[in-house]
């Protein structure tokens, strides 16, 4: 819902231009007035060319938070994730850990989920996972990693792996 978006970077006080398309991504992707990215969706993938310029933003130090997006020349490195495939139904409560980005609660994401791994040591993913999509089967409650926050270069990217514009 875009008018829910953009009343929520209003709200906010950020300054941004919303684009429908990759064409529109792919040429202000290199626009220097931008500080970050957000991604929503994984329904128009970029060409090599274009992530790898996205790469090369992300590592001079600009921010960027991709959700449900994925490509496999970003995952491990600009993301941190390893891309397992799709949870079955959808619907996922995420459970949010404390960070200093949210508090410890748990909400609803609509739509598909990713499962996803934190790509990296065991001991740095207590600290990169912030948050959890919760799925409950007939043998019990299985977790996996809903939020990733990940740091390329000098950039910081937070993955969800859901789609947060639902």
């Amino acid at each position: 819902d875009a008018k829910l978006i953009e009343k929520a970077l209003s709200d906010a006080g950020v300054i941004y231009k919303i684009v429908f398309d990759k064409k529109d991504f792919q040429d202000e992707l290199e626009n220097p007035f931008y500080t970050d990215f957000l991604i929503l969706g994984d329904q128009h993938p970029l060409e090599d060319h274009f992530s790898e310029v996205l790469m090369k933003q992300v590592a001079s130090g600009k921010g960027l938070i991709s959700s449900l997006f994925n490509r496999q020349n970003l995952d491990k490195e600009v993301f941190g994730i390893k891309f397992k495939g799709g949870l079955s139904g959808g619907d996922y409560p995420v459970e949010l850990i404390e960070s200093d980005i949210s508090q410890e609660t748990t909400f609803q994401s609509i739509g598909k989920s990713l499962r996803i791994e934190y790509e990296g040591d065991e001991q740095a993913s207590n600290e990169n996972v912030l948050g959890w999509s919760i799925k409950t089967t007939k043998k019990g409650i299985e977790t996996y990693p809903g939020i990733i926050r990940n740091q390329y270069g000098s950039g910081d990217v937070l993955y969800y792996a859901f789609d947060l514009g639902m």
